[in-house]
C-alpha cells in the first residue's frame, strides 16, 4: 500500500514526470532514483520501543535471524526460523511490514528475502518506466552480499533498455559495480583529477537540504559555474538537485541562480557542451576538495586559477579563467614552453567578444588582457578559445612539453598502489597515504625526445627526510626529499640525472623507500605528500 498511487498525491508520479520530460522541446533525460536498499536498516531504532509501528513489524517471513545490538547498548536476539514465533512475531501487522521490514541495525547483512524483494521492485521500475538513468545511493554497495542481486538487476535493466533501442545508465557510489559497467557518482563532491571513465557529481543547489526548507541558503550562480567547470575539466558531469516547495514551483532564489547560469552558458557553453578533457585539467593556487561531501570546501578563486577543456570538432583549447574579472591581465603558465600538445598557438579569442584585445605567448605562458566588456555578468569567468595546437585530447598518457620537459603530476597518475591516494594539500593535489609496504604511484608517458634529464620531486615531508626511487626503462635513481615545516609546505628534492629513450608508452614508477622504524616512531611516512616529479633536459 505504500506507493504514491494509493497514498499521498494518489497518482503515478514517475509516469507523470516521464510524460512531461518527453513533451519538452529540448531533450531532457528521465532519471529514477532508488534508495530502497536502505530500508533494511533505516528504521532500525524503532525496534527499541515495543509500541512503535516498527516494533509491530517483526516479519518472520524475512528469516531475520541476526542479533541486533545498538550503539547505546540496547540489544535483542531474534532466533530460529519462520516456524519460531516470538512475542514480536505475534504483534506483526502485514500493513506495517510492507514498509518497515526488517529494520535491521546491521547494515551489512540484509536477508536474502529482502534482497529478492529489492530486486523484483527495481526490475519492475526498469520494466515499467525504462528510465534513461537508474540512480542508486551507496547502500547497495555496503556489503558484498548485494553483488549477485546487483548483477541480475543490471542485466535486466540493460537488456530491457536494449529492447527499446535505448542506452541505459546506472549511477552508483564507490566500488558498487565494476568500472565501465556504471557511471561512478560523487555525492556533493568531485574527483581529484581527470578520470579515465566518465563520472558524475550529484549535488544540490541548496547548501542545507535536498528538499525544501524555510530560510534555505542557495548556492550562487558563480559557485555553480565554477563547480561545473571543474567537474567537466576532469571528464565529469553535474546532476543538480532543486527542491520545490509543496506547490511544485521552483524557489525564487534557485530560479535566479539557474537563469544567471544560463546567461553564462549561452556565451561560454562551448567550454562545456560536447567538450573533452585536456592533458591537464587546470592550474592555479586554489584547490577544490576531493571526494564526496567536499563541494562546499571551495575557497575564492584567484586570477591565476584556470580550467581547461577541448572543443574536439573545432580543435581548440578552452581556458576558463575561474577568478578573472573584466579588464584583468592573466598569465596561463601551462601554455608556455612546457605546454603539452603539438603545434604553436596561432590565435586567441574570448568567447562572446568580437573586438581586439592584447595577447602574446612566451616561455612563461600565455599572456592575455581580458576585455573590459563582455556579454556575461562582470564577476563570471571569461573563457579563452586557443587555436593552432594539435594533439589536445587527454588519453591518460602524459606528453612532453614543447621544451621536451616532462612533469609527472600526482593528479595525472594512471596507477596507485599500496594504499596511496590523492589528497588536497595546500596549493597542490598530492599523493598521500604512503607506507613502507609497497606504496607506489605511476604514469605512462609519450617520450618523443630521448636524452639525459635532471629529475627532481616536489614534496612536503614534515616527519623527516625521505628517500624515493624513480624507475623507468630499467633505470632507477634515488631522490632525497628534505624535511619540511609542515604537510602543506613543499620543497624540491635533490636533482639526479636519468637517461630516457623515445617511446610511445614509457612507464614511470615512483616509490618511497625510507623504512618506518617502528609503529610509534615520529619518523614515519604519514605526513608525506608528493606533488609532482619534474624532468628537465640536460643540454
Amino acid at each position: 500500500p505504500y506507493n504514491a498511487v494509493v497514498m499521498g498525491p494518489k497518482m503515478d508520479v514517475a509516469a507523470e514526470l516521464k510524460a512531461v520530460s518527453q513533451m519538452l522541446p529540448q531533450k531532457m533525460y528521465f532519471v529514477l532514483s532508488s534508495h530502497r536498499a536502505w530500508h533494511f536498516a533505516f528504521y532500525d531504532n524503532g525496534r527499541k520501543w515495543p509500541d512503535s509501528d516498527v516494533s509491530q513489524c517483526a516479519c518472520p517471513s524475512w528469516q531475520d535471524t541476526h542479533r541486533h545490538t545498538y550503539n547505546d547498548g540496547y540489544s535483542e536476539a531474534i532466533t530460529g526460523t519462520e516456524a519460531a514465533v516470538t512475542d514480536m512475531d505475534i504483534q506483526a501487522d502485514p500493513f506495517y511490514c510492507n514498509l518497515y521490514c526488517p529494520a535491521n541495525p546491521n547494515e551489512t547483512t540484509p536477508t536474502n528475502a529482502f534482497m529478492v524483494d529489492w530486486l523484483l521492485r527495481t526490475c519492475e521500475m526498469a520494466d515499467s518506466y525504462t528510465p534513461d538513468v537508474l540512480y542508486f545511493d551507496w547502500w547497495i554497495g555496503v556489503s558484498p552480499v548485494w553483488q549477485p542481486y546487483i548483477l541480475k538487476m543490471a542485466a535486466f535493466y540493460y537488456n530491457r533498455m536494449a529492447q527499446d533501442n535505448k542506452v541505459g545508465v546506472i549511477n552508483t557510489k564507490s566500488n558498487t559495480m565494476p568500472a565501465g559497467t556504471d557511471v561512478l557518482d560523487f555525492e556533493r563532491g568531485q574527483a581529484c583529477t581527470v578520470q579515465r571513465l566518465y563520472w558524475q557529481t550529484d549535488t544540490s543547489i541548496s547548501i542545507r537540504s535536498w528538499g525544501y526548507i524555510n530560510d534555505d541558503v542557495y548556492k550562487s550562480a558563480l559557485l555553480l559555474i565554477q563547480s561545473l567547470v571543474d567537474i567537466v575539466s576532469k571528464n565529469g558531469g553535474m546532476l543538480l538537485n532543486v527542491g520545490p516547495p509543496p506547490n511544485g514551483t521552483i524557489p525564487a532564489n534557485a530560479v535566479t541562480a539557474l537563469e544567471d547560469m544560463g546567461k553564462w552558458l549561452r556565451v561560454s557553453g562551448e567550454a562545456i557542451y560536447g567538450s573533452r578533457p585536456y592533458h591537464v585539467f587546470g592550474e592555479g593556487p586554489t584547490q577544490v576538495g576531493c571526494g564526496s561531501f567536499s563541494d562546499t570546501d571551495v575557497t575564492n578563486f584567484t586570477v591565476g586559477d584556470f580550467r581547461f577543456t577541448v572543443a574536439p570538432v573545432k580543435q581548440v583549447l578552452n581556458v576558463v579563467c575561474l577568478g578573472a574579472k573584466l579588464g584583468d591581465k592573466v598569465l596561463v603558465k601551462s601554455l608556455g614552453s612546457a605546454r603539452q600538445g603539438q603545434g604553436s598557438i596561432s590565435q586567441v579569442e574570448v568567447l562572446g567578444y568580437s573586438g581586439t584585445f592584447s595577447w602574446n605567448v612566451d616561455n612563461d605562458g600565455l599572456h592575455v588582457v581580458i576585455p573590459s566588456s563582455l556579454p556575461i555578468p562582470s564577476n563570471f569567468p571569461p573563457v579563452l578559445s586557443v587555436s593552432g595546437m594539435t594533439d589536445l585530447l587527454w588519453d591518460g598518457i602524459v606528453r612532453q612539453g614543447q621544451d621536451t620537459s616532462i612533469t609527472l603530476y600526482s593528479s595525472s597518475t594512471d596507477q596507485m598502489n599500496g594504499g596511496v591516494t590523492l589528497n588536497v594539500a595546500g596549493d597542490y593535489i598530492a599523493s598521500a597515504g604512503w607506507s613502507a609496504s609497497g606504496g607506489s604511484i605511476g604514469w605512462t608517458v609519450k617520450v618523443t625526445h630521448g636524452g639525459t634529464y635532471a629529475a627532481t620531486v616536489l614534496a612536503a615531508s614534515p616527519d623527516g627526510v625521505k628517500s624515493g626511487k624513480l624507475t623507468t626503462q630499467g633505470n632507477a635513481i634515488d631522490l632525497v626529499m628534505p624535511k619540511t615545516a609542515g604537510p602543506t609546505q613543499f620543497m624540491m628534492s635533490d636533482s639526479k640525472p636519468i637517461s630516457l629513450s623515445a617511446g610511445e608508452k614509457v612507464v614511470f614508477v615512483f616509490e618511497v623507500v625510507t623504512q618506518v622504524t617502528s609503529p610509534s616512531s615520529d619518523y614515519d611516512l604519514n605526513g608525506l605528500q608528493v606533488a609532482y616529479i619534474q624532468l628537465l633536459p640536460i643540454k
